[in-house]
């Protein structure tokens, strides 16, 4: 399947979203999405998301799961970059 990457260099954040054009996330996907062993996919090991949301959060983002207006799931990932030493 097609996956769409588009990026924003904002000045106070990095926005990366990555698109699918599949089916999107029910509501029961998006509030177990994160949970360790949580998959949808035959033979999946459900340890994708969680590994990324745990990776994102150790630097202080955030990870969200929408859907696209026009169909599919779309996972957003928001970074802050850290301030600059001097």
């Amino acid at each position: 399947p097609e996956v769409e990457v588009t990026a924003q260099c904002l000045p106070d954040r990095i926005k990366v979203l990555f698109r699918d054009h599949g089916a999107g996330f029910s509501d029961e996907q998006r509030a177990k999405a994160f949970e360790l062993f949580y998959t949808t996919k035959p033979g999946g090991t459900g340890v994708g998301l969680t590994s990324v949301l745990r990776a994102i959060q150790l630097h202080k983002g955030v990870v969200q799961l929408t859907n696209h207006p026009d169909g599919g799931g779309v996972v957003e990932v928001v970074l802050t970059p850290a301030a600059k030493q001097v």
